[in-house]
């Protein structure tokens, strides 16, 4: 594949979360064959899908790796996906369970405790282009504190703040791919945030 992740994240617009939409003409070209079409395709989306992963599993390789996986996968089902809708959805689940698979894995587990929980290089590289996003947004980008806490949390918790927060999904959204029901979604949220903010005074007090 070889695709970079050196491109900008855009600023956040009316599309799902921080993502834009891609052209639907271009995309009924990749769904047609179209190797031009496939390229535009990825290097639209493999930013974005390697940033959230990141983010969820907190080690740049791991993460290139998933986002590889990722984008192996799409390019087997694109021709049967439906153009006419925002993808962004669709990409966020294919994310959450390729990311939920490793948390599964005995592998992960074992992996766990040992995970480099920041890797500042990721964020400088998408900083100076991602516009004005909001404050925790900013701070999954810049601050290496924010990214070891969210590593302590529980993957579910982790999960509704990286999307909503970092990505920008509304509960609704995180309860539809993450499967579960808006309230539970918007209660998880509730709960990690409290996590969280107890998790970075630990960090601050320490």
């Amino acid at each position: 594949m070889g695709r970079g992740i050196e491109q900008p994240v855009p600023d956040r617009s009316a599309h799902t979360g921080s993502w834009p939409e891609f052209p639907r003409d271009d995309f009924e070209r990749v769904r047609a064959g179209d190797t031009d079409a496939l390229g535009m395709f990825f290097d639209h989306y493999f930013p974005r899908v390697f940033v959230t992963v990141y983010r969820l599993v907190g080690e740049r390789a791991l993460a290139e790796d998933i986002t590889q996986n990722v984008f192996m996968k799409l390019q087997r089902t694109l021709a049967r996906v439906d153009g006419s809708r925002d993808l962004a959805p669709w990409l966020f689940t294919v994310c959450v369970n390729a990311c939920r698979d490793h948390w599964r894995s005995s592998w992960w587990r074992m992996a766990r405790n040992s995970v480099p929980l920041s890797d500042p290089t990721v964020f400088e590289s998408l900083r100076a282009e991602s516009g004005d996003p909001e404050e925790l947004a900013l701070a999954c980008e810049r601050d290496e504190r924010v990214q070891a806490a969210l590593m302590r949390l529980p993957a579910p918790l982790r999960l509704a703040v990286v999307l909503h927060d970092c990505d920008g999904l509304g509960h609704e959204e995180i309860a539809r791919i993450t499967g579960v029901s808006h309230a539970a979604a918007r209660k998880r949220h509730s709960r990690a945030l409290r996590m969280l903010a107890e998790l970075l005074r630990e960090k601050v007090d320490s």
